[in-house]
């Protein structure tokens, strides 16, 4: 505003709504896809909300450094044979997150994303992850929810069997925005038997590749 500096703001994915709503101080809708194995991993990455900022950012020679968030929460499911299943079974394997809220609003301003809570046609899907980017697991983004205790949670599919991962904790499971919530799943022909941890989510992806930033013209009040 000064003439010297101005604040930086970068997200991905692009939305053409981004800009208004980052004027006028408002949101932009956004939702994960609910089939994230597909259009040749895209559909994971399109899910994947990403937001750095940088206040008083003075002209310079060199580039500024933006930091990114996430977000969104990741869920990364590992499964292992147990007792009537046997590795091969395996491999052609579907995990899914049953029932989970899809979509919410975001503030490129403020750089918070807020869960659309209501039960309407269209809010609520079974979220298919992915199961090719990293070896033997399958990996999925959601938006910060809870789960209620006895709900349905995990599904995994392997032909024409399905077996179910449901809620048991009093509390309900809570998605939380930036962490890897890790489940490690034995699938045995009686049922699932699941471990689980929660991590930071960090690191950068090693394939990504570098490029240049432009800057449209401000806009005249």
């Amino acid at each position: 505003p000064n003439g010297n500096a101005v604040k930086i703001v970068a997200y991905q994915p692009y939305d053409t709504n981004a800009g208004t709503a980052f004027t006028n101080s408002g949101t932009y809708d956004f939702s994960v896809k609910a089939d994230q194995s597909g259009n040749s991993n895209g559909d994971y990455y399109d899910s994947d909300l990403l937001y750095a900022t940088k206040d008083n950012a003075i002209a310079q020679n060199a580039a500024h450094k933006l930091t990114f968030t996430h977000k969104l929460s990741k869920i990364l499911c590992t499964l292992t044979a147990g007792d009537g299943i046997v590795e091969g079974d395996l491999g052609s394997a579907t995990v899914s997150i049953v029932g989970a809220k899809i979509k919410g609003t975001f503030s490129p301003s403020a750089g918070t994303f807020t869960t659309t809570t209501q039960t309407s046609e269209g809010n609520e899907s079974d979220v298919k992850l992915n199961s090719a980017i990293t070896d033997k697991s399958y990996i999925g983004i959601i938006p910060p929810q809870t789960f209620a205790q006895s709900k349905k949670f995990i599904e995994v599919a392997i032909g024409n069997s399905k077996f179910y991962y449901k809620v048991t904790e009093s509390s309900g499971i809570t998605l939380t925005e930036g962490k890897v919530h890790k489940y490690s799943i034995t699938v045995k022909a009686s049922g699932l038997s699941v471990s689980s941890e929660i991590t930071d989510w960090t690191g950068k992806d090693d394939s990504a590749s570098p490029g240049d930033a432009t800057m449209d013209e401000p806009v005249t009040p």
